[in-house]
């Protein structure tokens, strides 16, 4: 696994297609299945993630406006 973002949904992405190739490799196919199952889990945790970080303002947008766009003082 790579330095990503632990929380992020390509990290969750990876994750799943980590638990998919384990899967492949158990012959029992009950330890399969809950291996992919697994990998499902991650994919929906991608999913959910991947509609927060949509809806999620760009970090751009957090910094605080500059001196230049602040209104005109009055003078008093």
């Amino acid at each position: 696994m790579s330095s990503l973002d632990p929380l992020s949904s390509r990290a969750f992405r990876e994750r799943a297609e980590e638990a998919r190739v384990i899967a492949h490799t158990f012959k029992d196919a009950e330890t399969r299945n809950q291996m992919l199952r697994i990998a499902a889990g991650y994919d929906r945790m991608a999913e959910l993630m991947e509609r927060q970080e949509s809806s999620a303002p760009p970090l751009s947008d957090k910094t605080p406006p500059s001196s230049d766009n602040a209104p005109p003082s009055s003078g008093k």
